[in-house]
C-alpha cells in the first residue's frame, strides 16, 4: 500500500534494498518507489531533496542514476556555498565587523556575495546597519559598492558612485542620483567605510 506521496508502509513487502544508497531497509521503515520498479529508503530521498514535481501518482519519476546526480549536485552545491560564504566571512572579519553582526547573515547569502566578487577583487571595508528600516550588510571592493538587504544584493559600481558623506554612523551616497542611506551600528566603522571608498573614487575621476 502507498500513501499520497508514495511512501510503501506495509510490512509485507519485507525487507528491500535502496537503489541508491544499498541500505536494506526493513519494516516499518518507509521507502520510496522510483523507475524500473526500484525503492529508495527515506535518508535518501530527504538528501535528493525530491520535489512534488518529480513525482506522479505516489511514484517518484527518477531512476536510481538520476537520484544519484542529483544528491551529487546538490552536495557539491552546498560545498560551494560553504566554500564561498566562509571566505567572505573572513574578509568581513578582516574589515572589523563583528562576528555577532556576520552570524545574523546567512550563508547562502554570504555566498551570494561571493559569487559576485570575481578574480583577485576582495571587500576593503564593510559596516552592518540598517536600511529602510531592515537590518543590513554594505560592503566595498575596490570596484564597486555592495549593499545586502533582506536576501537581496544590490551592486553599484564605483564609477556611478556620487557625494559620499558620512554624518556619525550614518552613510550617505547617490548612485545615478538616486539616494541611498545606511545606518550603521558603529560610527568608526562608517568613517572607515567612507574614507576608504573615497579613496578608491578619486582613481574614477578625470
Amino acid at each position: 500500500m502507498t500513501n499520497k506521496i508514495g511512501v510503501i508502509t506495509m510490512s509485507i513487502l519485507g525487507t528491500q534494498t535502496c537503489a541508491v544508497c544499498g541500505k536494506q531497509i526493513t519494516p516499518p521503515h518507509s521507502r520510496y518507489r522510483i523507475e524500473n520498479d526500484e525503492v529508495i529508503c527515506n535518508s535518501c530521498y530527504k538528501e535528493a531533496q525530491i520535489q512534488p514535481g518529480q513525482m506522479h501518482f505516489g511514484k517518484i519519476k527518477m531512476t536510481s542514476g538520476q537520484i544519484k546526480k542529483q544528491i551529487r549536485d546538490i552536495d557539491k552545491q552546498a560545498k560551494l556555498v560553504e566554500r564561498k560564504a566562509s571566505s567572505i566571512e573572513i574578509q568581513l572579519s578582516a574589515t572589523g565587523v563583528s562576528a555577532a553582526a556576520v552570524s545574523k547573515v546567512s550563508k547562502e547569502q554570504l555566498a551570494a556575495v561571493g559569487l559576485s566578487i570575481r578574480g583577485s577583487e576582495r571587500i576593503i571595508t564593510a559596516l552592518f546597519g540598517t536600511f529602510e528600516g531592515s537590518e543590513c550588510l554594505l560592503m566595498a571592493t575596490h570596484k564597486k559598492i555592495m549593499l545586502l538587504s533582506e536576501e537581496t544584493l544590490t551592486t553599484y559600481d564605483l564609477p556611478s558612485v556620487s557625494k559620499l558623506v558620512v554624518h556619525d554612523a550614518v552613510v550617505d551616497f547617490k548612485f545615478n542620483a538616486i539616494p541611498v542611506t545606511v545606518h550603521g551600528d558603529d560610527t568608526a566603522l562608517a568613517q572607515k567605510f567612507v574614507a576608504t571608498v573615497q579613496e578608491e573614487l578619486v582613481k574614477y575621476q578625470v
